[in-house]
């Protein structure tokens, strides 16, 4: 796995208060309701691997391998808090889900496997990004967004920073 392991919900705890984080403003760095959190700290549900990779990033603890093609993409990728208005089932109303041919394109102009896509976006099976490509599932707003900016094809949303994000009180 590109990114690391989600940790124990112990670990996670222990993360955020390593680094002065209240609840409040780990789920904001990530993008995530208050109660999300804290069922990430209980144990009631686990972050996704990307959610955890952007958490670390946000805090400045993430480190990924330097010489693996895929980390100028991550980096990116990580360098912002993707709005809750992109979260999947929350996209605008006008969003336009991208073609199998869009997905596809974008992919191989950026010399990308679709393992890699997989590995980028943090998704669960080996199989989801093939399921995007067949036009089998839809790609989420926020998913599309993120591949976006991974690949400099769009810029980072300008108010979705780490600094914006902290700030944010409940």
């Amino acid at each position: 796995m590109f990114y690391p392991d989600v940790p124990t919900p112990d670990e996670l705890k222990a993360f955020r208060v390593r680094y002065g984080l209240a609840n409040y403003q780990a789920a904001n760095l990530i993008n995530v309701n208050l109660s999300s959190w804290t069922r990430y700290e209980s144990g009631n549900m686990k972050p996704s691997v990307f959610n955890w990779a952007l958490l670390q990033n946000a805090v400045g603890a993430l480190d990924l391998p330097q010489d693996d093609p895929l980390t100028p993409f991550a980096r990116r990728a990580l360098s912002f808090v993707p709005p809750v208005a992109l979260k999947s089932g929350n996209e605008r109303k006008g969003y336009v889900a991208p073609t199998p041919e869009q997905i596809i394109k974008l992919r191989e102009k950026a010399g990308l496997t679709r393992a890699q896509c997989n590995e980028l976006l943090g998704l669960k099976s080996s199989t989801h990004w093939g399921k995007y490509e067949r036009g089998e599932i839809v790609m989420s707003e926020r998913e599309w967004v993120i591949f976006q900016v991974a690949l400099q094809v769009i810029p980072a949303p300008a108010y979705s920073d780490f600094e914006l994000a902290l700030l944010k009180v409940p």
